[in-house]
């Protein structure tokens, strides 16, 4: 908590908190009023005494459940340098020899925010759209579980160690198959044909565990071959911890 409130973002929202309050009739006024009328006399400077420590805990509760209710717990984090695999080898999965084509693997990224682990995290891609210039002509949506790489484990739930991010598989490329290649578990043929033709998509990619949930949206701009595309995140948000 202390951290939080030496930081820049934890000053901005405690001077919110206190402008917020002064709005609605709580301010440094207010509470002058208040402790002058719980001092009617020298005899009773014990029980006003208690009256202020019992504030202080009263505030230093809430502001102690604001935190742990707007926290987070881990962050979702894309870096084209980072999570594109470029030019990976593939291998036969029975004999594991090497396969003439390469592939291209796109992953995001989670990390702890803080020093506790969260368990049994899991990812999914919750909707697809098709862009024209930012707008949205084209969206499918569903829910379909994704797998933490190596993806060879077959994952779907994982801890996530402090220190030690994971990688959620998205998508690949292959050589010479020339498709958007989604690698979510279970998803529709619909899916699979919603990214037959080359253009600018959108894929929305939510990630749970511990009661906490963030959501990312990645940008694919895709010009019809197996290694000439462009990811970038645009946006992402944090639900509150339940």
């Amino acid at each position: 908590m202390r951290t939080f409130f030496q930081s820049f973002a934890g000053r901005i929202f405690a001077t919110f908190l206190i402008a917020a309050c002064g709005a609605v009739g709580f301010g440094p006024d207010r509470w002058v009023a208040v402790l002058a009328a719980w001092y009617p006399g020298p005899l009773e400077t014990a029980l006003i005494v208690t009256r202020i420590v019992v504030l202080v805990i009263a505030a230093c509760l809430l502001i102690f459940l604001l935190f742990q209710f707007f926290r987070r717990r881990f962050a979702l984090d894309f870096a084209p340098d980072e999570q594109i695999d470029r030019n990976v080898t593939l291998f036969q999965e029975r004999t594991m020899q090497p396969l003439p084509n390469r592939a291209e693997y796109v992953h995001v990224r989670v990390r702890c925010v803080g020093r506790k682990s969260i368990a049994n995290c899991a990812g999914w891609i919750t909707s697809l759209e098709r862009l024209d210039r930012g707008r949205t002509v084209a969206k499918l949506t569903g829910s379909r579980p994704l797998i933490w790489a190596p993806r060879e484990q077959g994952i779907t739930h994982t801890n996530i160690q402090p220190g030690i991010p994971q990688d959620l598989d998205i998508f690949r490329t292959v050589e010479n198959v020339n498709v958007l290649e989604l690698l979510s578990v279970g998803h529709p043929q619909r899916w699979v044909t919603f990214f037959s033709v080359p253009g600018t998509y959108g894929l929305r990619i939510m990630v749970s565990g511990e009661g906490s949930t963030k959501s990312i949206r990645l940008i694919v701009t895709w010009r019809g071959n197996w290694n000439n595309f462009d990811v970038v995140p645009k946006k992402s948000w944090a639900w509150p911890r339940l």
